[in-house]
């Protein structure tokens, strides 16, 4: 945690969703990879508990790792028709303190995740990509969000 942040989000949940939601094709799963990336250059010692990689593509959809024994899970695939609600509540099952994932703006896939907050006693957060038309910028902007959600990990003691 940045010198002088002081932990905030303290609530009665301990662990937390963070829920990037938003209509196809506007960055969701690029800002997940950019959370990823920063968080495994910042801390080179973690250790990857879990991955699933999709059977056809090989593109990596869930992760869990082990950050300073902070356990955290990343979903990359909330859309439809991708195992999404069965993927989520694994992860809301395993001793995860922390979850990233995926969804779309409405639909099963958010409701998959509001339901694994809920059924296991996770702080929701509900967040969105930023977005520009220029894809430079795009790709800036997404670093700046997986810095924010960072941010957030570090503040309720995920990190």
């Amino acid at each position: 945690m940045a010198k002088g942040k002081q932990k905030v989000f303290k609530c009665e949940h301990e662990k937390t969703l963070i829920c990037i939601s938003d209509i196809a094709e506007k960055g969701k799963t690029s800002t997940v990879n950019a959370v990823l990336d920063i968080l495994l250059q910042r801390f080179p010692t973690h250790t990857i508990l879990q991955h699933q990689n999709t059977p056809i593509t090989g593109i990596p959809i869930l992760r869990i790792l082990n950050i300073n024994n902070h356990i955290i899970g990343f979903d990359l695939m909330g859309d439809p028709d991708t195992d999404f609600p069965a993927r989520i509540d694994r992860l809301g099952a395993y001793p995860c303190e922390a979850i990233v994932c995926t969804t779309r703006s409405s639909g099963a896939t958010l409701e998959a995740a509001i339901a694994t907050a809920v059924n296991y006693n996770m702080l929701f957060i509900k967040t969105s990509t930023y977005q520009n038309d220029d894809n430079n910028l795009h790709n800036y902007l997404n670093g700046i969000k997986a810095e924010h959600i960072i941010d957030i990990l570090e503040r309720r003691g995920h990190l």
